[in-house]
């Protein structure tokens, strides 16, 4: 005997007239109402088996599963809690970490210089005078021009500078490096051995670089209230690639023959 099966929900026709009656009442707008019925109709009945299920549990038996439940839900809150507190401890120590790394490295650098100065004392037992000879490089940040100890400095800036000072021509370079030198007589800083410079940091003598020692003697003329070396200063500051050759320039101008050999302040 021929099955006429509906595609909407499946239900099975005796003929072909029945489908038929049957379709046309339930295909609307390109949709099978029937089988949207049965799948509500289906529902229905999963929610009514849920239910009697529900109705024959031990209400005991379900308190206990939700106290477990909440339970575990507490467990797995207290686990988040403290998986949170040991990425952070592991953070930390990781910060920790860097730093110690970090103080590693200036350590071996300090341990490097340290060998190489030793090398150069062995070299020029003259540099072990200089503990006595040199005022800290530190003193410059302290040194006011207008102090009498200085008038020789103020003298060569008052009465020789360009009326337009700038750093940037060499004109004011050579009086500036002459101002310079005469400050670093009257009050020793920085020597020069060969190519070499040596200043005292605290109590101990140290390689110095040509760049910062300039610009320590450029801030101690900034300080004392001159316009060429303020300006100077906030033009060494500036990151922009374009200025690059300018404050070489400067630096170049501001340098010449400011430092006292060795042998000029070991006597």
């Amino acid at each position: 005997m021929a099955s006429y099966i509906c595609k909407g929900c499946e239900r099975s026709c005796p003929t072909a007239n029945a489908l038929r009656m049957h379709q046309e009442r339930n295909h609307i707008n390109g949709q099978w109402l029937c089988g949207i019925k049965k799948e509500k109709r289906s529902n229905k009945t999963k929610l009514k088996e849920a239910k009697l299920k529900v109705a024959e549990l031990d209400p005991i038996t379900v308190m206990e599963k939700v106290n477990d439940s909440s339970k575990t839900n507490e467990l797995l809150e207290k686990i988040i809690e403290q998986n949170n507190d040991l990425k952070d401890k592991v953070a930390e120590i990781s910060q920790e970490n860097l730093k110690h790394k970090a103080d590693m490295e200036k350590i071996m650098n300090q341990n490097e210089e340290m060998k190489e100065m030793v090398t150069e004392f062995a070299r020029n037992p003259k540099l072990l005078v200089l503990v006595d000879k040199l005022y800290p490089i530190q003193s410059l940040k302290e040194i006011d021009l207008k102090m009498p100890a200085f008038k020789p400095v103020l003298e060569i800036l008052d009465n020789e500078l360009p009326e337009y000072a700038n750093l940037a021509q060499e004109k004011t370079g050579k009086i500036h490096c002459k101002a310079v030198r005469k400050l670093n007589e009257i009050q020793p800083t920085t020597v020069k051995d060969e190519e070499k410079l040596f200043c005292k940091d605290g109590d101990v003598i140290i390689k110095a670089d040509y760049i910062d020692t300039t610009k320590e003697f450029i801030d101690v003329i900034a300080n004392s209230g001159f316009e060429y070396a303020q300006k100077a200063s906030v033009d060494l500051k500036s990151k922009r690639e374009s200025d690059q050759p300018f404050k070489r320039t400067i630096l170049q101008n501001a340098s010449c023959d400011t430092i006292h050999n060795i042998q000029e302040i070991v006597i």
